[in-house]
């Protein structure tokens, strides 16, 4: 990734670093009426600069990749992403029951993540009071939900509704 389109981080370093020279030069200069200056003296601040330009490269090209990871992530899905807006639309309106067929339409059509099944068992845990369809949920849960990540946001859910472990 590093090495793709290089040339003009290259290109970039060397007109810091030349830029680098002139500012040093400049706000120096009366240091450098001290020490004999030559042709040769040059030269070797030249490629000092350009060997420190190095790791200002790679500086560079991190900041490059964050940017760019930030407005156009390097994330790939195979399908598109649940939209839970619905089902919170009608969490939020009190309709406590589309909500839950909302989030039972993502858990079908999402059987591997764990948020469906977080926000039903929450909803009866919260508003119905009713411990038992919140252990059926996950009971079902449980059984579509394999990643370890999401199986540990599902479980520590439970453990919290239930006090159970």
């Amino acid at each position: 990734m590093f090495w793709r389109g290089i040339g003009k981080y290259i290109l970039l370093g060397i007109w810091i670093c030349q830029t680098g020279l002139v500012i040093l030069f400049g706000t120096l200069l009366e240091f450098f009426h001290h020490i004999p200056f030559t042709f040769g003296v040059y030269l070797k601040i030249k490629a000092l600069s350009y060997l420190l330009m190095i790791p200002f490269l790679f500086f560079f090209q991190g900041m490059v990749d964050f940017c760019q990871n930030l407005f156009y992530p390097s994330r790939k899905f195979d399908r598109p992403q649940p939209v839970y807006s619905h089902a919170e639309r009608f969490r939020l309106a009190g309709e406590f029951k589309e909500a839950i067929l909302a989030y039972h339409e993502l858990a079908e059509q999402y059987p591997d993540l764990a948020k469906p099944f977080v926000a039903m068992m929450d909803i009866y845990d919260l508003e119905y009071h009713d411990a038992q369809a919140v252990r059926q949920i996950y009971q079902r849960a449980i059984q579509t939900v394999k990643d370890p990540r999401e199986r540990k946001i599902l479980d520590q859910a439970y453990q919290d509704m239930t006090k159970e472990g």
